[in-house]
């Protein structure tokens, strides 16, 4: 039996791709592929809590249900006839290999290879993508020129104990579904055509703006704290975009993209180094670069939003 590992990254379609793998479980099954999460989770997220690291649920309930689903994964292994099993989590991508063999040995299985899959942004998109979610529980973001994420170690780690590893470039990829549905069908040689899920929990330029106005006016002593607050706020702007997105999409400074990849330069160029075909590179190209953005200011980053959608959007929670 073989296992298949995704490991995210985080704000790469993770959600959509357990969701869709749930979904098609039967489908998945009658192919001799196992994918079986803990109760009330599409992934495999709660074993992190098996050796002492947050979840979002409390570590009790999580430890007992990691506990549950790997017993439930040891029995249908042995009853049913099983060739690879899946597990998927985003938060993979920040463990080290160790841990992840740590849950490994928990399921007392024979495991003849492992092959790992993984999607990664170009640095600014993940930079975007990591500021939206920091104003869910702060008012302030990360300055451009202090961000950085090495996107090449988890997989350099990988490398020399996997049957495969798969890097993928979220930024070039329509459907991350269908994409790994195709990535499934080059480790196993089975064309699995999984149901399409798109989760997209994004929010507009301008409701970040709003956001963040918020949580400097009701939650400023509240930092690094979710609240119900600004949680029910992010609702009502979710609501807003069922049908299109509210205003403008976000999209970064040339300033502030071109501080991202000159403080990520050594990371594109050893990414680039160790997976050429993907060129990261080519997408990551600085310009001049003016420090003129602040930290509480989200709107000190973003190339274009649209005023009247801010004032109108402020005025919604105002009155609420």
């Amino acid at each position: 039996m073989e296992l298949i590992i995704h490991i995210g990254d985080a704000k790469c379609g993770s959600s959509s791709i357990q969701k869709s793998l749930c979904q098609a479980n039967d489908l998945l099954r009658s192919n001799n592929i196992l994918y079986h999460t803990p109760e009330y989770s599409t992934s495999h997220s709660a074993y992190l809590s098996l050796n002492g690291r947050n979840t979002r649920v409390n570590e009790f309930t999580s430890r007992r249900r990691a506990t549950r689903n790997i017993e439930d994964i040891r029995t249908l292994v042995k009853n049913l006839d099983i060739d690879y099993v899946i597990l998927s989590s985003e938060y993979f991508f920040n463990l080290s290999v160790g841990e992840i063999y740590y849950y490994l040995s928990k399921l007392k299985l024979t495991i003849t290879g492992v092959h790992i899959i993984g999607y990664v942004r170009t640095p600014d998109s993940m930079y975007l993508a990591m500021q939206q979610q920091k104003l869910k529980a702060s008012h302030y973001i990360t300055p451009p020129d202090k961000y950085r994420r090495d996107i090449v170690a988890i997989f350099n780690e990988w490398e020399p104990l996997s049957k495969s590893v798969h890097v993928r470039l979220f930024n070039k990829i329509t459907s991350v579904v269908q994409d790994f549905g195709q990535v499934l069908e080059s480790i196993t040689g089975l064309k699995i055509d999984l149901p399409e899920v798109v989760i997209n929990e994004s929010l507009s330029a301008e409701q970040m703006i709003v956001l963040q106005k918020f949580r400097q006016k009701y939650l400023a002593g509240r930092d690094e704290q979710f609240s119900d607050l600004s949680n029910d706020l992010i609702k009502e702007f979710r609501k807003m975009n069922i049908l299109y997105l509210l205003g403008t999409k976000p999209k970064l400074t040339d300033s502030a993209r071109g501080a991202i990849f000159r403080g990520n330069q050594d990371i594109i160029e050893e990414f680039d180094y160790n997976f050429p075909n993907l060129q990261l590179g080519n997408l990551c190209l600085a310009g001049d670069i003016e420090y003129d953005w602040k930290v509480d200011d989200v709107s000190t980053i973003l190339q274009d939003y649209q005023q009247f959608i801010v004032e109108y959007l402020t005025l919604t929670y105002n009155s609420s």
